[in-house]
């Protein structure tokens, strides 16, 4: 099936253009004619555009107006999170649901922007994509509308939260490297919503894998660079400079964000 992403790169708009309308969101709004290059690309790709909505639906279900937050950098062909949205808008049209509005963190960064947000959408609920902001996220459940995360990694977090087991998946990879017959790895990431790495749970899975398989966890190899790609490489190029290379590690478990 064809996914949002696809309508977008057809038409040469941003994904939440695409969003904003084939749910004829009224908060902001898209012009008429690029709505109609959108609906048709839409059936052109074989993409199933809802129903003209209706206040209760044949199940007794009425519609929900939900409100999908996520990263300007992960809206456009990540990897991950493009399935996650796809799969997220697939389930609101098998209930029968008007499509979800779509909105970049960057887009409402502040206690004003999310306050306008709620009031222009009607919002009953929110679904924040890897983004989490404490004062918001409480501004939010203050108005009475229901929030959950998607991917957030924080013991502090007060919402519910789907999300993918972290230290079993970095363990995961480690052990492979360590199959390999890798026996020096390095790590590169950065802390979790609480600003400590040590917490953050791909470098825990990682840590684990070491220990468990008695390996060194040498200081210099281990580098916070706050998942910044530019920091990430800087930090390597300082590492592999200022060591002889039988001191090297022959192996690095990367997580960064792609560049946007």
């Amino acid at each position: 099936m064809a996914k949002l992403k696809d309508i977008a790169e057809r038409v040469g708009v941003s994904i939440s253009t695409v969003s904003r309308a084939i749910s004829n969101d009224a908060s902001r709004p898209v012009s008429e004619d690029t709505k109609q290059k959108i609906r048709q690309a839409a059936l052109d790709l074989g993409y199933k555009l809802p129903e003209p909505s209706k206040s209760v639906h044949d199940n007794g279900m009425a519609d929900k107006r939900v409100v999908c937050v996520v990263p300007q950098n992960l809206m456009d062909d990540h990897p991950y999170f493009s399935t996650v949205l796809a799969g997220f808008h697939k389930k609101m049209e098998e209930l029968g649901q008007p499509p979800a509005i779509v909105r970049t963190c960057e887009e409402i960064g502040d206690a004003d922007k999310i306050s306008l947000m709620l009031r222009e959408t009607g919002a009953q609920g929110i679904v924040a994509v890897s983004w989490y902001d404490k004062e918001l996220f409480e501004l939010i459940q203050q108005a009475g509308v229901a929030i959950m995360g998607v991917s957030l990694n924080d013991e502090r977090l007060t919402v519910p939260v789907v999300d993918c087991d972290r230290i079993l998946s970095a363990r995961a990879a480690v052990r492979h490297l360590i199959d390999q017959g890798h026996t020096r790895i390095a790590y590169i990431g950065g802390p979790a919503y609480s600003k400590q790495m040590e917490s953050e749970e791909r470098y825990v899975g990682y840590k684990f894998a070491m220990l468990e398989a008695n390996l060194e966890l040498r200081e210099e190899w281990l580098m916070n660079t706050g998942w910044n790609v530019d920091r990430s490489f800087s930090k390597m190029s300082e590492l592999l400079g200022g060591l002889p290379k039988e001191q090297w590690p022959t192996a690095v478990f990367l997580r960064i964000l792609p560049k946007g």
